[in-house]
Order: structure tokens, then sequence, then C-alpha cells
């Protein structure tokens, strides 16, 4: 074969092997376009407060939380102290509202996946979790506590629940399981995917689990309107951590303007206001 043929089918091969790689990025790339309008994910150009003061709207996430986030059962109305407080922020704002469900397993990946900005549920400010979000400055600090049956006295302390043969009941997401999963070795983990921690202890009345994990207030509610529980550490609770309301962590202007609202409210008196109203329990200094 002469030089100039072999030239030919040389340059021949490098543009039909140029046009095969061409290809295969288009076919790549429409897959991810596609994966992404499957999973209705929704990344924007914009920053998260570029997006807030262009569309007007303040994207909401929540988790019933009585009496910080109520939801009523019949007309799926909200309100509670942490609703009352958002809702006031964009009214000073001159911003519209728009509130989207979550649970303590879901929140990070609502904001995270850009379906809200904002998650208002009182939530524990561990290391896990700053691993993922950012949080707001301290709102106060609540422990955790555990429910046991009031005729079972095999409980006297946390470090009583981790034996062989005894099932825990955690709340998936929720600081409890964060716990159970770090610290309990002998005991069988029981993991509920539920909303409202009040069904993760309602397995201990039901015979289904030993304990319960969960935080301290809610612990402290549930056993005063079940007269078969008790509150293992009423008086003790066991991590004592702030509680806030998160952000992505690459948003910080919004965490500023978040964190500069909350201030506001503070000062001019309406967090005490809306607290009272709904009477939310005075949080527990951290020791």
């Amino acid at each position: 074969m002469g030089a100039k043929s072999y030239e030919v089918k040389r340059n021949s091969t490098c543009l039909h092997a140029a046009s095969i790689a061409a290809l295969l990025l288009a076919v790549v790339a429409l897959a991810i376009s596609l994966k992404r309008l499957a999973s209705d994910e929704r990344v924007p150009e914009r920053s998260a407060m570029e997006q807030i003061r262009a569309e007007r709207v303040l994207r909401v996430g929540y988790i019933v939380a009585p009496p910080w986030i109520i939801r009523e059962p019949d007309s799926g109305e909200l309100s509670g102290s942490s609703v009352d407080a958002i809702r006031r922020i964009a009214e000073l704002g001159d911003l519209e509202v728009q509130f989207e469900e979550a649970t303590w397993d879901t929140f990070v990946a609502g904001l995270q996946s850009y379906r809200f900005d904002v998650s208002i549920a009182p939530t524990f400010a561990t290391i896990e979790r700053s691993l993922s979000v950012a949080f707001t400055s301290p709102q106060g600090y609540f422990g955790n506590s555990a429910v046991v049956r009031k005729s079972d006295d095999r409980f006297q302390q946390l470090e009583d629940i981790d034996q062989e043969g005894v099932v825990v009941a955690v709340t998936q997401g929720e600081q409890g399981q964060e716990y159970a999963k770090r610290s309990l070795r002998n005991a069988t983990i029981r993991v509920i995917s539920a909303g409202e921690q009040a069904l993760t202890f309602a397995e201990v009345l039901a015979n289904r689990a030993d304990v319960a994990l969960g935080d301290a207030w809610f612990v402290a509610q549930f056993v005063e309107q079940h007269d078969g529980a008790r509150d293992l550490l009423a008086d003790r609770p066991y991590n004592v951590t702030a509680v806030a309301w998160a952000v992505r962590q690459e948003d910080g202007p919004l965490l500023h303007f978040i964190n500069a609202s909350l201030e506001h409210l503070d000062a001019t008196g309406f967090i005490d206001t809306v607290n009272a109203k709904y009477e939310v329990p005075l949080l527990q200094s951290p020791r």
C-alpha cells in the first residue's frame, strides 16, 4: 500500500473513532439528563438567596413535632411556634411560604435535592448531621430519654438496656437511632419508619419492644398520656445537644439571613410570645 493510501485510510479510521467517541459522549449526557428528569432533581443556576429574592418564595421543609410544628388532622393546617416564626420572617421579608412535609429520615435529602431551602424542625445539631447540613444558631438545648413499661423493673439507667434479648425501638433518622448504632452492642435494635416518635414509643406498650429511645420532651409527653409507660431518665437526660433549623451547607448567605431573622424575632419579643402561646417548654441549658 502506498504512503498516500495509508494516510487516507488512517485519517478515515481516526475520523470514525472520533465520531464514535462523540456519539458515546452524547449518549452519556442524555442518560444523565434523563436520570435527573426521572428523579425530579432540581439544581438551580442561582444560589438559594438569589432564587428567593428573584421568586419571592421561601420553600420550607417541616416535620410534625408539636408544639413547634402542629398539623390539624382534618384540614392539614399548620401551626406551632416554628411555623409562626417562619411565617413572620416571610411576612417581614415580603416572601411567600411554601411548605413541604419531611421526616427525620428524609429532611437532609429534601434539602440536598432542593425540594426546600430550610428545614424548621427542632433538630438536634449533631456532628453526624453537621457533615451533611448547616445548622442555624442554637434555639435551645434538649436531651434524650427512653420509654419503658412501668411494670418492667429491669431498667434503672441507660446502661441497663444494652442486654441480649432486649429489643430497643428507635425512630428512623432520629438521634435515638444514631445513639443505638454507636453505643448498643448486645441489644436488638428495631427501626421504626415513623414521622412521629409517639408511634415508636407505642411499640413498648404493645410489647413489640422493651425500650424506645427518643427526645426527652416527647418521652415526657408520652408518659404523661399513657399510664403504663415510664420515663427511664426523667431527671437525667443523656446527650444534651443544641436544637436548630437547618439549610444546605453551601447556602451561607441563606444561613446568615435566617440567623439574623431569628435574632430579630427574639429581640422584638416575638419568640417569647409564640413560645407562651403554644406552651413550648423551656429548653435545657447546656451543662
